[in-house]
Order: C-alpha cells, then structure tokens, then sequence
C-alpha cells in the first residue's frame, strides 16, 4: 500500500458510512503468531550475550546480507510480520529479518479499542503526520511544523476484530478528526520500511473535509 491523499468537499453522513464499511469490510492481513499473538508488537533482545550483537538480515535466512545490528539491550522493537522462525523488523530505511528465537514479546501488547502509548500515523506527497498520545493527536505538516492538537473524545474499535484496530474520534473548536488503524501491510512509498497498520483519517473543518491514507506505528518516538 502506497500512501495517498486527497481533499475535497465531503458530506459528513457519506464520510460515516465510509469510515464504517472500512472497519466492518477491510481484510486484515496481521500475522497471528504461534501462541495466537497478533502484529505488529513490541518485543525486546533477549538470549544475546553482552558484548554481542544480534544480526537483522536482508532475508529471511541465515545465509542472507546483514543490514544491521541490535545490541543485546535493546527494547522496543516493532515487530511487523513472521515468517516461519523469523521476525520482520525496521532497520533505517529498510525492513529486515531476525531470528525470532532472540525476541521476547513485551508486556502490555496492544488491544484493540484501546490505544498503544504512542501511535504515530504519517503520510507522504504531501507529507503529513498525526501523532496520539495520552489525550490528544497532533496533526503536523510541513507548513504547519508544530502541529493542530485535537482533544481525544473516544477510542473504540470494529466489531469482531481480534486483532489490534482503533477508530480515535477527536476535536477541536470547529474541527474533528476521525481516525480509522486497521492491522494492514503498509509501505510509505519512500523507503523500503514495511509497516504493520495501515490508516484512513479525516479532518473536519465544516464545509470541507480532508481525506488521508497512510500507514501507522506503535516504536517509540526514537526508532520512528
């Protein structure tokens, strides 16, 4: 999936009904892990001696390129996808493999209807980020750099979805803003980073409504 965006006049009923056939119909293509633990998650380094680092690997192989290394302290790692005995991470600019035998999954893994600590959502052409955080998203773009708060009013989630999914309805003054996270592979289209919530967002501002699409993550601010 390729981030796009759009903007042009939205009637509000139309954009519910949307929102809602998106929730209900979407397919979700999150990985289930072998003890039935859906992604993406955050997990920790564990098993590496001190001293040693653990390789992430271009591929999912022993024999494939290392792209990178996490030392043996490392936490808060988000895990994206699993094939087999290995783990799909981000590294850089680039997603790649570790072998999952070296990842221990962290307490508190997300839940659907209620938020990760952190959920950083962004977009590109143009480039644009939405940011929630304890009681509030900040939505940022480049001529807007330090951000448009809305107030979180209510965090739910879709109907008989297991896996982690958010709808965030927040506001502010004249304006809201609906967010829809759905658990989906997602590209940003300017690296090769592979993501494992997808997103669909829209601003509110009266006679006219903005459409966004991009993707979403649950890492620390640091590794965003």
């Amino acid at each position: 999936m390729i981030p796009t965006f759009f903007r042009r006049p939205v009637h509000l009923a139309s954009t519910s009904l949307l929102l809602a056939a998106l929730c209900l119909a979407a397919p979700s293509v999150a990985e289930v892990l072998e003890d039935d633990q859906s992604l993406p998650a955050l997990y920790a380094v564990t098993g590496v001696e001190p001293g040693d680092e653990l390789n992430i690997r271009l591929e999912p192989r022993s024999n494939a390129d290392i792209i990178g290394r996490l030392p043996p302290q490392s936490a808060g790692i988000e895990v994206v996808g699993r094939k087999g005995n290995w783990l799909q991470i981000n590294s850089v600019e680039a997603s790649g493999w570790v072998a999952a035998r070296f990842l221990e999954r962290e307490a508190g893994a997300p839940q659907s209807g209620v938020l990760p600590e952190r959920l950083a959502c962004f977009g590109t052409e143009p480039f644009w980020s939405v940011v929630a955080a304890g009681t509030s998203m900040t939505y940022n773009t480049p001529d807007n750099p330090d951000g448009t708060p809305f107030s979180i009013r209510h965090v739910t989630r879709a109907m008989n979805s297991p896996s982690p999914h958010w709808i965030i309805l927040g506001e502010r003054q004249a304006q809201s803003m609906t967010a829809v996270v759905m658990p989906q592979a997602c590209s940003d289209g300017m690296s090769d980073r592979m993501f494992g919530l997808a997103t669909t967002i829209v601003i509110d501002s009266g006679d006219t409504a903005t459409g966004l699409s991009g993707c979403c993550s649950i890492a620390p601010a640091a590794q965003n």
